[in-house]
């Protein structure tokens, strides 16, 4: 074969070569840039995008989380975190300081709306009255005037209880008191009373509030 005959066959086997649909390797997968498997080799997006929940990234973890809690920002629930605190808040993820005591709560001067089933002891109660706190965490003093100065206790859920005790309503009557009631919300409560002696039996509804 001659030269001549040589180079038009390389010149057409050329062509023919450039003329043919060039092979271009197929890849299947994710081709948004924000999804989580997103892939640069990938050429054919086929629908497998994954994306992260909402407010969290692609590790599982908070997008933003200013304390590094665990709890992303965005879904933080402020309240009281403090379990014994009166007003504490299961659902709070965020401690906002907000948190009060219930034996706090009680010492204070509280208006008295009283309604007694009996003719003497409605008499002594006053409209106004003073419990203080007592010598350990949760006991009370309540100063129902008159003389009359009960012990009592209040738990970290309001519960209130006046344990039996004998107190003079006068020089010459001593009664023996008992009782319980409820710290209802932070300014209001509800104190039941039993006075008892071998004339007296009444027994007293005081509604408390600030």
């Amino acid at each position: 074969m001659n030269s001549i005959l040589k180079l038009l066959l390389v010149a057409a086997v050329s062509t023919l070569l450039f003329s043919l649909p060039s092979c271009k390797k197929v890849v299947m997968g994710c081709m948004d840039i924000s999804a989580c498997n997103y892939s640069d080799q990938v050429t054919e997006d086929n629908g497998s995008c994954t994306y992260p929940e909402e407010n969290m990234d692609c590790t599982g973890g908070c997008v933003n989380d200013a304390d590094a809690d665990g709890v992303c920002d965005e879904d933080e629930i402020p309240g009281c975190v403090e379990e014994m605190a009166f007003n504490y808040n299961a659902a709070a993820t965020d401690d906002d300081e907000s948190c009060v005591f219930a034996a706090g709560i009680m010492a204070n001067t509280w208006n008295v709306d009283s309604e007694c089933e009996g003719a003497i002891v409605g008499g002594f109660i006053p409209s106004e009255i003073t419990i203080a706190a007592g010598t350990n965490e949760g006991d009370l003093v309540l100063d129902l005037g008159a003389g009359i100065v009960l012990n009592g206790t209040v738990d970290s859920e309001g519960n209130i209880l006046i344990p039996s005790q004998d107190v003079g309503l006068t020089e010459q009557i001593t009664v023996t008191v008992n009782g319980n009631g409820q710290l209802d919300t932070v300014d209001s409560a509800t104190v039941y009373i039993n006075f008892a002696s071998l004339l007296i039996n009444d027994n007293c509804t005081l509604t408390l509030t600030l």
